[in-house]
Parts: C-alpha cells; sequence; structure tokens
C-alpha cells in the first residue's frame, strides 16, 4: 500500500487571517511613499484624495474577493478564481505575475526598506556606500545594480522567513501575530505622539488645493495613485491561504474586511500626523518620512524607537509575502499549468516548501536590481490588471455557479464590483500612458511565461479545458493535424511576436507618444490571438466567432490610429497589422472544419 501523499494543514484561524491580511499590507510603504507622493501632488488635499481613493478601491476589492473566497475557499485564492471563471491561461498568467514579479519584487522592495531602516543604526547599510554599483540603460531608461552590505542584509532577512514558512503555516502565522501587533502598535504609538505633543502645526497643511487642476495635475494624480496602491498592496494575500484556514467561509471574508478598514484607518491618521510635523514642501526631501517625523517629535530615543518598529514591520512584511505568495505556485504546480514539482507539500511540515524555497531565491536576486521605487514601479502596473479580471469573476461566476453555496455575498453587487474595475482599468491606462516603459517592461515580463505555459501543460496533459488526460487522445483525434498545427502556431507567433512589437514601440514612445494608441491596441489583439489558437485546440464554438471578428477589428483600429498619424507612422501601423491578422486570417479559412 502506497503511503499518502502530504497535504496542507487547516491551522489558522481569524486571529490570524487579520494578522496577515494587514500585515503584509502594512509593510515600509506606510514609512516611505508619503515622501514620494507629496513630490507628485503639492497640496494636502490631492495627497489624502490619493489615499482615500486607494483605499476605497482596495475595500471595494476587498468585498468582492470576499464573496469569492467564501465560493471556492481553496489554497491559491485568485489563481482557483481565474481558472474557473476565464480558465487555466489566465490563471497560470495571474500566478506569474502574482510569484514572479509582485510578490518576488514586494520581498525584495520590502527587504531593502527593511535594511535600509537599519541603516539608520549602521551608516554601512546606506545604499551609497555598496561595494559596487553599475549603472546602464535598458529602453532607454536608467537603471541599476548594485551590491553592497544593504543588499546581504535585505538577503538574509528574505532566507530567514523562507526558513519560518518552511517550518510550517502555523509557526508562519505564529511569527505574522508577533510582527503586525509590533507595526501596528509602532504606527498607532507615533500617531499619538504627534497629537499629543503640541510639535506640529496646522499650516503645514496649507495649500490644501492647487488653484487649478490641469491635465498636468491628473497625469501626477494617476502616479500618486502607484505609490499609494503599492502601500494598499497585498490584500489578496489571505486569500492564497484560503485552504489552510480553519472555517474559511467566515474567517477568510472576515479578515478582508475587518483588517482592510483597520488599515484605511490607520493609513489616512498616519498621512495627516506626518504632514502635520513636516510641510508638504519638505516632504519629498525625507527619504525616512516617519523616521523623522519621530526625531522631530520625541527626540533621538524616540525615532530609534519608531525606526525598530519599522523595522518590526518589514521584517513581518517580508514573512507575510514568503508565507502567502508560494501558494499561488502551488496551486499551479497541483493544477498542472506549473512544474509539478511546485505542488509538492513537505512531509514532516506541511508547507508548499519548493516554492517557498523558488521564491526567496527569486526574491534574493531582485534586491539586486536597485532603488525601491525602481522594484515598485514593475509590481503594480500587471497586478491591478489582475485584480480587475479577479473582481469580474465574481459576476461571471454568479452565472456559471448559480447554485453555488455563498455564506457571504460582495456588497454592494454589481455596483461596487463595477466600480471597482473601471477604476483599476483608469489605473491602469494611466500607468501605461505615463510610465509606459514600466509597464511595456512588466508585460514583456508578463509574456515570456507563455512558452513555459505551454510546455508544462502538454506534459501534464491537460490543454485542453474540462478533458481527463486519459481522454486526451481521443479528443485531440477529432481535431485535424493541420489546425492543430495552425494553432499552435497561432499561439506561438502571437507570444513572440507581441515581445518584438512591445520592445520595439517601446523605444520609439520617446520620438512620438502618440504610439502609445498602437501599443495598447497590439496588446489586446494579440491576446486575443492567443486565445483564438487555445480555442481551436479546445474545440470551442466561442473562438469561431473572434476569428470572424479579427480583421474587422484590426481594420478599425487602423482607421482610427489613421486619424492621428502621419504617412509614415500609418505605413508603420499597416505592417504590423498585417503582421498580427495574417495568422488569424489562415487559421480561419483552414480551421472551420474543427467546428
Amino acid at each position: 500500500m502506497s503511503e499518502e501523499k502530504p497535504q496542507l494543514l487547516r491551522a489558522l484561524g481569524l486571529k490570524e487571517g487579520i494578522a496577515i491580511h494587514m500585515g503584509v499590507i502594512i509593510g515600509s510603504g506606510i514609512f516611505i511613499v508619503p515622501a514620494t507622493i507629496a513630490g507628485h501632488l503639492h497640496a494636502m488635499g490631492p495627497i489624502m484624495l490619493v489615499w482615500i481613493v486607494a483605499g476605497m478601491l482596495t475595500f471595494f476589492g476587498a468585498l468582492t474577493l470576499a464573496e469569492l473566497s467564501a465560493v471556492l475557499p481553496q489554497t491559491g485564492g485568485p489563481y482557483v478564481y481565474l481558472r474557473h471563471s476565464f480558465g487555466r491561461l489566465w490563471a497560470f498568467l495571474f500566478s506569474w505575475n502574482d510569484f514572479f514579479i509582485n510578490k518576488a519584487g514586494s520581498a525584495a522592495a520590502i527587504a531593502i526598506g527593511f535594511a535600509t531602516y537599519l541603516g539608520y543604526f549602521f551608516e554601512a547599510l546606506s545604499p551609497e556606500n555598496a561595494f559596487y554599483k553599475h549603472g546602464y540603460s535598458f529602453l532607454g531608461q536608467s537603471m541599476e545594480l548594485a551590491f553592497g552590505w544593504n543588499q546581504i542584509v535585505a538577503m538574509a532577512a528574505i532566507a530567514l522567513v523562507t526558513f519560518i514558512n518552511v517550518r510550517g503555516v502555523k509557526f508562519g502565522g505564529w511569527v505574522m501575530n508577533i510582527f503586525t501587533t509590533a507595526k501596528v502598535a509602532a504606527l498607532v504609538g507615533l500617531i499619538l505622539a504627534v497629537i499629543f505633543s503640541g510639535k506640529g502645526s496646522s499650516a503645514n497643511f496649507l495649500p490644501w488645493w492647487p488653484e487649478e487642476w490641469t491635465s498636468g495635475m491628473t497625469a501626477a494624480f494617476g502616479l500618486a495613485m502607484i505609490s499609494a496602491l503599492w502601500a494598499y498592496d497585498g490584500w489578496i494575500d489571505v486569500t492564497l491561504t484560503a485552504g489552510e484556514f480553519k472555517n474559511p467561509q467566515r474567517n477568510v471574508p472576515l479578515s478582508l474586511l475587518v483588517g482592510t478598514l483597520a488599515i484605511i484607518a490607520i493609513y489616512l491618521s498616519a498621512n495627516l500626523a506626518y504632514a502635520y510635523v513636516i510641510p508638504i514642501s519638505s516632504m519629498p526631501g525625507s527619504p525616512r518620512i516617519a523616521a523623522d517625523v519621530a526625531q522631530a517629535v520625541l527626540g533621538p530615543l524616540g525615532a530609534s524607537l519608531i525606526v525598530v518598529g519599522i523595522m518590526c514591520s518589514t521584517f513581518g512584511s517580508t514573512n507575510g509575502m514568503l508565507l502567502a505568495g508560494p501558494r499561488s505556485l502551488y496551486a499551479g504546480g497541483v493544477d498542472g499549468t506549473f512544474a509539478k514539482v511546485f505542488g509538492n507539500v513537505h512531509p514532516r511540515f506541511h508547507s508548499p516548501y519548493v516554492a517557498i524555497i523558488t521564491l526567496g531565491v527569486w526574491g534574493a536576486i531582485l534586491t539586486l536590481s536597485g532603488t525601491y521605487e525602481q522594484i515598485i514601479s514593475y509590481v503594480v502596473f500587471g497586478s491591478w490588471a489582475f485584480y480587475a479580471m479577479t473582481a469580474i469573476s465574481v459576476i461571471i461566476l454568479r452565472r456559471k455557479m448559480p447554485n453555488a453555496e455563498r455564506p457571504y455575498k460582495a456588497w454592494g453587487y454589481p455596483y461596487a464590483t463595477l466600480l471597482f474595475v473601471a477604476i483599476a482599468g483608469w489605473f491602469v491606462y494611466n500607468t501605461l500612458v505615463e510610465d509606459t516603459r514600466n509597464a511595456m517592461l512588466g508585460i514583456a515580463l508578463l509574456l515570456l511565461s507563455l512558452p513555459f505555459y505551454f510546455y508544462w501543460t502538454l506534459k501534464s496533459g491537460i490543454i485542453i479545458h474540462g478533458v481527463k488526460p486519459a481522454e486526451e487522445k481521443h479528443r485531440m483525434a477529432e481535431c485535424p493535424r493541420s489546425v492543430t498545427v495552425i494553432s499552435w502556431l497561432l499561439i506561438v507567433s502571437s507570444s513572440l511576436g507581441l515581445l518584438v512589437v512591445i520592445f520595439a514601440t517601446a523605444v520609439a514612445i520617446e520620438l512620438d507618444p502618440r504610439f502609445i494608441p498602437l501599443v495598447v491596441a497590439v496588446f489586446f489583439f494579440s491576446i486575443l490571438q492567443a486565445g483564438n489558437g487555445i480555442g481551436m485546440l479546445e474545440g470551442k464554438n466561442w473562438a469561431r466567432m473572434l476569428f470572424l471578428w479579427s480583421t474587422p477589428i484590426a481594420i478599425i483600429i487602423i482607421l482610427v490610429i489613421f486619424s492621428y498619424v502621419s504617412l509614415f507612422q500609418f505605413v508603420w501601423y499597416i505592417v504590423f497589422a498585417i503582421y498580427l491578422t495574417r495568422p488569424v486570417a489562415v487559421a480561419y479559412f483552414k480551421g472551420t472544419s474543427v467546428y
């Protein structure tokens, strides 16, 4: 008789859920990024509005996730929701982005924040004292590779939390309880110290509002939102561990709602406290805004205590990244969209140890990538695109699973959900326009995953939705070989071609910003092509309808762009359009017999 395969344990309760939710979100962001936001927006009103909008957006997202986590309380969170609503490909893309870009990038950035604040006590940890620095240009953007004590300490912190979480979710949850309590106490203590110190001035809140709101202010508001949303990021993480909760239908939704409301209140209070002590005009020059406020209010000893609290915060948040983050990769490993080894569970500690160690190693490598701001710029864009899709999953699953038990239903449905999707969509678009190179780099990193997806799913025998591996040969026999070949050519050519288009267009944007609509059009149209190819392999009727509309859509895109560009640019777009529509037309005329 074979030995039973080890499984994850249901060891987390409501207390741990709230600690994970708040602990992951409250990292280094609230202690650092208010200075960055003040550099974009030079009036207190817009600054507070950014934090309110970002907070409400997070809350609406939490309302949506609360329903999904109650309907599908499984390890992997959004991976599970997207798989049931959009299919395995989108679930895979989410996990790739969440694991290799979001969680690893966030863990690296927060660990760098931990080391930077430790530099308050040890000057050698200052980023300026790195052993090695190498600046280089990529797609026209200045970047830096650095190695010094700052990176060594950040790597050591990541290694320690990796060890903690390999030891099991119960141990990791216990550590989260301790450090979340410490970080909340540090923030609340600093806010109270400001209130009772009498060392601030309400005049620091001026100007409250700019004299006029220009298009430049709108763009700056969108850039400030990147920093604010990153400070709120991590609000999905507690759902990644839903499969390890006791009574998940109750505890996961409550963790989301209670934790999010508490964080919004703390963040708004902290920003008012900072501005009460340090004038808005002086904030951008403060790399450690919270420590500077503590120094002004409490003196050197108080500042040291606050810095220790901040270090507890960043360490706890890094621990949360290594606790929750690997679960999306684990879910993909179990499902077969990632290598099966990522679905392995430790026989003694019952943790997804391969996924945890992989995240730890990759996060440690990313600490070399440079500054705090450089790391987080890659994280936010792709994440919010998938958050919007996850929210839409609520609407889709209410139609696909109308009889499923729903212990909790999203408040304000569908209006809160649609508002969340609309604001998230605007944010993604604004980021694409205002921070185009970083957005393009994020998309390119995402598209690099597609060859891995095709390899792993074929190896697992699950490329066809809803077909068991034993039935796969029969199903594939129904699909003519020529159609199968054309479908794979369609998928691979759109994926690889889109990478080329993105890099070429990203370079050209500096020459003419009117290339930006092309980036958007090419991105969505090429994703459509990849979906068409997969649909053909799966024998889906919707694919035929997409084929019918592909060429007209391409023509409309060309005509719209033509009205804004010169003849030279129009020829450029025609070349792109021919490249994009050719495989669609071939697939349609050669592949209709499958239906």
